[in-house]
């Protein structure tokens, strides 16, 4: 299991087709359709899932993506810290 990964790259998700890279891969453990968890205070929480696997990075795309403050979705941001384990809470926002 990954306990951690990071946003190397990332684009807004506005745009429906935007992907995030992350320094995590095959070498790691991940596979194809993995779910990684951003869990941040004041209910905010991102969901990523694997669409390609390479050896030490994967592509992932916002599978479900909470509001912030100003009432805009969250959009990841490099250098953000993910986790393959979901959150104690995920039962509150998983659909």
């Amino acid at each position: 299991m990954i306990r951690f990964a990071y946003a190397v790259n990332s684009q807004s998700i506005a745009e429906v087709e935007s992907s995030i890279l992350l320094n995590v891969g095959k070498s790691h453990g991940v596979i194809p359709e993995m779910k990684f968890y951003l869990s941040r205070r004041g209910n905010q929480f991102l969901i990523l899932q694997v669409i390609s696997v390479q050896e030490r990075t994967s592509e992932a795309s916002v599978v479900l993506a909470s509001q912030g403050k100003n009432g805009k979705d969250i959009s990841p941001r490099v250098g953000w810290k993910f986790s393959s384990r979901a959150p104690k809470d995920s039962w509150q926002f998983m659909p």
